[in-house]
């Protein structure tokens, strides 16, 4: 990637309202390998292509599903829609896949709206820069992970090092819990696609390496 000078972050994660009433057979009947597979997912960790599932459905039976947002959470992490998928494919997604995936009614046959694809995040970039950032504390009793307090930080909140400028467009961060950032080449692509709107996004401060 070309070196650039804007980074941002994503509250995407820590939206509850994108969290979507959607389960697969593995949920069902293999939780805890269902579970170890989202949570790998969410920590940008490389992930053979066949943990995934084709396809997802409705949790409730007398729900019926709408076409889904641009970004939201099914049981193994973010999925996005077409559009997104089609700026993702542009910018430089180093390991990150893009993998197709059918959303369903909870008959499991009748398709909702929209086409989908699961996002499985396979890049990480160590950049957080914590006693300058503002608006975060330690996660538990973890000694060097991080977690954001509470609503969508301001612009420039977070302070990351330059190491964030190189290699891919799309991130997670191990010191900041369910984090996700962006170049700012690719916050510029999805902007003129106006598609932005449940990114959640704020800028970050990046100070030399």
């Amino acid at each position: 990637m070309t070196r650039e000078t804007g980074v941002w972050h994503s509250q995407v994660m820590l939206d509850s309202t994108l969290i979507k009433p959607f389960t697969s057979d593995q949920v069902l009947n293999e939780l805890s390998a269902a579970g170890v597979v989202g949570k790998k997912n969410l920590e940008g960790f490389v992930q053979s292509p066949d943990v995934f599932p084709d396809a997802i459905f409705g949790k409730y039976p007398n729900q019926k599903l709408k076409a889904q947002p641009d970004i939201f959470f099914g049981p193994y992490g973010l999925v996005v829609s077409r559009a997104v998928a089609g700026v993702l494919r542009e910018a430089d997604l180093g390991k990150t896949q893009l993998y197709p995936l059918k959303l369903c009614q909870h008959d499991r046959v009748t398709p909702v709206e929209g086409e989908y694809f699961t996002l499985a995040l396979g890049e990480q970039k160590t950049a957080l820069v914590p006693k300058q950032s503002k608006g975060i504390e330690l996660l538990g009793n973890t000694p060097e992970i991080w977690m954001n307090l509470g609503g969508k930080p301001d612009d420039f909140d977070f302070v990351v090092s330059g190491d964030a400028l190189d290699g891919s467009d799309l991130w997670i961060d191990p010191l900041l819990h369910r984090s996700l950032f962006l170049s700012d080449r690719l916050v510029k692509a999805l902007r003129a696609a106006k598609l932005t709107r449940r990114f959640g996004l704020s800028k970050c401060k990046v100070i030399p390496a």
